[in-house]
């Protein structure tokens, strides 16, 4: 909202081409750049890129199924869009940021999310947190695809998006089916109660990992008990 007003001070306009109609008159100034940083940093929260990445996985973890496909599949990737657009449509111009300058920055941060959600996925037993720390890897590619500023990355984005939404919302209502059997969504506390639901696991198989849940010389029932102490 800071960055909203600012522009609105400088240029008396909300709409966003008739914002940009109207710095076309103006040379590139600290003020532009500093609106242009609020507004982004705010989009940037919505899309969890990192470091703002904070509030999506315990947000996942305590939110109703529905909630998290929407959170996921849709007002993530939202985040990065209005980013693109607001650049696109009003900062683009040579009253605003340079495409160079915002392809360095921008890509830095994608790859940066898309390690930093890899490695935190990895990480995680609870299967709605891991979910949404995919989320963020993925939200890092989707940053970089857009920063490259080509209409082949523009479109090769687009398709990404379209298919995380569904792929995510997918997985996410697995997670609830095993929710609503087991009582649980624990990586180690599911260990092998899933053969019953031979469907679930196929749509789940895409996206499991080995994890070493027994010592060569456990059982895995002796391995899951002990990693779930």
């Amino acid at each position: 909202m800071l960055g909203i007003g600012l522009v609105y001070a400088r240029t008396g306009e909300l709409g966003l081409a008739q914002i940009d109609v109207q710095l076309a008159r103006h040379r590139p100034d600290v003020l532009l750049s500093a609106a242009f940083v609020l507004i982004v940093t705010g989009l940037l929260v919505k899309a969890a890129v990192v470091p703002l990445h904070f509030w999506l996985p315990d947000a996942h973890s305590v939110a109703p199924t529905p909630v998290c496909m929407l959170l996921s599949g849709v007002m993530v990737e939202l985040g990065v869009y209005g980013t693109a657009r607001v650049y696109w449509v009003v900062f683009s111009g040579p009253h605003g940021i340079t495409h160079a300058h915002l392809r360095a920055v921008f890509v830095a941060a994608g790859v940066l999310t898309a390690l930093m959600g890899a490695v935190m996925c990895w990480q995680q037993r609870h299967l709605k947190r891991l979910l949404a720390f995919s989320t963020v890897g993925h939200v890092g590619l989707f940053l970089v695809g857009t920063a490259l500023l080509t209409p082949a990355a523009t479109a090769g984005t687009a398709l990404y998006v379209a298919a995380h939404a569904g792929v995510k919302a997918a997985l996410f209502a697995t997670t609830a089916v095993l929710l609503d059997r087991y009582g649980s969504v624990d990586e180690h506390g599911l260990y092998r109660r899933g053969r019953d639901l031979p469907f679930v696991g196929a749509v789940r198989r895409g996206r499991s990992r080995p994890r070493r849940s027994a010592t060569v010389r456990d059982s895995p029932r002796q391995g899951c008990r002990r990693a779930c102490r």
